[in-house]
C-alpha cells in the first residue's frame, strides 16, 4: 500500500495505490516486533489459562518462536502473563474488595457458616477466617480432634498468607476445617486465625493442634 494522502478538510484518509504482493521479507526485522505488545499476547494466551493448562514464560517464548517466528524477552513475557492472570482471575485489589460481598454469599448459602473480616484503623483489610457449617458439624461428629494448621505465602502483588486447619475422617482422607488469610505469617495473624479456631471447635478431651512451622536456620 503506498501512495496514501488524507484529504483536506477530511477525517478520512484516501488510497491512491494498493499492492497486493508484500515485498518486504519477515527476516529483514529479526523476528524482534515491537508491536508484540505484552497485553495482546497476554490476552491470547489466557484461554490457556483459564483451561487449567501450566504454562510458563519459557513455554510461551518457545511457542512464539515456533508458531510465528518472533523472539521476545523474558520481561515481555513476564509481564504478558501477568495480564493474562489479571484477565482471568481478576486484579489482586479488586479481590479483596469483592472478599466481604463473596463471604456474605457463601454464608447465605450456607447458614451458620462462620465468617470474619477484620480491618485496620484505615479500613484496609488485616485478617479473614471462613469455616463451612458442614465442615464443622462434621468434626464435632465424627472426626477425630487431630487438627494440623500450617500456612502458605499468596503470590499476588499484596503478598499475604493462607492458613489453612485440616484433619483426617475416618478413612484417612484430609478433611478441610477452615480457612484464614492474614497480611504475614506473623504473631498477631497467627494468634487471630488460632482463636477463631478455638472457638469454633470448643474443647474436646483428646484434642491435638499440631501446627506446622518452618524455622530458617
Amino acid at each position: 500500500m503506498n501512495g496514501v494522502g488524507r484529504k483536506e478538510h477530511y477525517m478520512f484518509w484516501h488510497v491512491k495505490k494498493f499492492i497486493r504482493t508484500h515485498t518486504c521479507e519477515r527476516d529483514v526485522y529479526g523476528g524482534q516486533f515491537r508491536a508484540a505488545n505484552a497485553n495482546v499476547i497476554g490476552q491470547f494466551y489466557a484461554p490457556k489459562l483459564s483451561s487449567g493448562d501450566n504454562i510458563c514464560p519459557k513455554d510461551i517464548m518457545r511457542d512464539m518462536r515456533e508458531k510465528h517466528g518472533v523472539e521476545l524477552l523474558y520481561t515481555k513475557v513476564w509481564m504478558s502473563m501477568q495480564h493474562a492472570r489479571s484477565t482471568v482471575y481478576g486484579k489482586a485489589d479488586e479481590s479483596y474488595q469483592f472478599l466481604p460481598g463473596y463471604f456474605h454469599i457463601l454464608a447465605e448459602a450456607n447458614p451458620s457458616t462462620v465468617i470474619a473480616i477484620e480491618m485496620d484503623e484505615h479500613n484496609r483489610f488485616l485478617y479473614a477466617f471462613l469455616s463451612f457449617r458442614q465442615s464443622l458439624q462434621g468434626f464435632h461428629s465424627v472426626i477425630r480432634p487431630h487438627v494440623a494448621i500450617d500456612a502458605t505465602y499468596l503470590k499476588s502483588d499484596y503478598e499475604g498468607v493462607m492458613f489453612v486447619a485440616t484433619c483426617k475422617d475416618d478413612t484417612d482422607m484430609v478433611y478441610p476445617l477452615a480457612f484464614g488469610f492474614g497480611d504475614g505469617e506473623t504473631d498477631e495473624a497467627w494468634t487471630w486465625f488460632l482463636l477463631h479456631i478455638c472457638e469454633e471447635i470448643g474443647t474436646h478431651e483428646h484434642l491435638v493442634l499440631y501446627l506446622i512451622v518452618i524455622i530458617a536456620l
